[in-house]
C-alpha cells in the first residue's frame, strides 16, 4: 500500500486532470459513462480530497444580484479596471466581470498561492510561467505588473510558494 500526500499544487493539478479527462470523456462517442455520473464521481473525489478544507479551497463573489462560488485553483489573476473588478479563469475566454472591490477580494482569498502585486492585480501564483523584478507572465500569455510597493512582498511570498512547491 502507498501513502500519496497532496499539497495544494497536487490537488489543483489533479482538478485540471479530471476536469480535462471528463471533457475528453463526455466528447468520445463511445464512452458510456453519462456526464452526470461523472461528474458526481468527480465531486465525490474531490470532497474526499479535500475534506472539511472545501469552503477554504473557494471564494463567493458577486454580480448584480447573484453570487457566484469559485474554485481558487481556477483563478488566473484578478484585475481591478476602474471600478469594475474581473476574475479571469483559467480555460474561460472572457473574465467574470464582478462588483467586488479589490480589496475585499484581497481579504476573502488570501493564501499561500495569491499575492497582491499592484493595486489593480492580483495572481495566481500557480499559473505563472515567469517572474522578475517588475513583473509576471502568466501562463494564458498575460503581463502583469509589479508595482514597486508591492516587490519586497511579492518576492517573499513567490520564495515561500516556490519552496512548498518543490516534491
Amino acid at each position: 500500500m502507498y501513502n500519496i500526500t497532496f499539497n495544494e499544487r497536487n490537488k489543483q493539478y489533479l482538478e485540471q486532470l479530471a476536469e480535462g479527462m471528463a471533457e475528453y470523456l463526455t466528447k468520445e462517442e463511445n464512452v458510456v459513462f453519462q456526464r452526470e455520473i461523472l461528474e458526481n464521481a468527480l465531486q465525490y473525489t474531490f470532497r474526499k480530497l479535500y475534506g472539511k478544507q472545501g469552503l477554504d479551497n473557494a471564494v463567493t463573489v458577486h454580480r448584480n444580484k447573484n453570487s457566484y462560488v469559485i474554485p481558487k485553483w481556477q483563478i488566473v489573476y484578478i484585475e481591478r479596471d476602474k471600478r469594475d473588478t474581473y476574475i479571469y479563469l483559467g480555460g474561460a475566454a472572457e473574465p467574470l466581470k464582478v462588483s467586488d472591490k479589490l480589496d475585499d477580494v484581497d481579504r476573502w482569498i488570501c493564501g499561500e498561492t495569491f499575492v497582491r502585486c499592484h493595486n489593480s492585480f492580483i495572481v495566481n501564483l500557480n499559473y505563472i510561467s515567469q517572474y522578475s523584478k517588475t513583473n509576471f507572465l502568466m501562463k494564458n500569455g498575460a503581463e502583469i505588473p509589479i508595482s514597486r510597493s508591492h516587490q519586497k512582498e511579492v518576492k517573499e511570498k513567490f520564495l515561500i510558494w516556490e519552496s512548498q512547491c518543490r516534491f
